[in-house]
């Protein structure tokens, strides 16, 4: 017959192979855990903000201008067509046209 309090005793190799699975149990679900943010992170596209841009010393290729159908009745200041690189401003009265007839 078998006795209730009798206490039984392990083989430690059992008790070895216990212990490296409680070890391994927390790494696993680390190792889970970086894998499963992993593959979130490649899931997600990078936000990409640029706040601010020098250039030094911009090339201009080409520039055409199409003033055909722009009506001047007087000269005076400067006519800004979006790229004014250093312009200056003389003070100079204002230049008065007489229309072509």
């Amino acid at each position: 017959m078998r006795s209730w309090f009798k206490r039984t005793r392990n083989d430690p190799s059992q008790l070895l192979i216990a212990d490296l699975e409680n070890r391994i149990r927390p790494l696993t679900e680390q190792f889970n855990r970086i894998e499963d943010k992993l593959e979130n992170l490649a899931a997600q596209k990078p936000q990409i903000t640029i706040e601010t841009v020098h250039i030094h010393q911009p090339v201009l290729e080409k520039m055409e201008y199409r003033l055909d159908k722009l009506d001047i009745d007087t000269l005076s200041g400067s006519l800004n067509l979006g790229n004014n690189f250093g312009t200056k401003l003389s003070p100079e009265p204002p230049h008065k046209t007489t229309p072509s007839p």
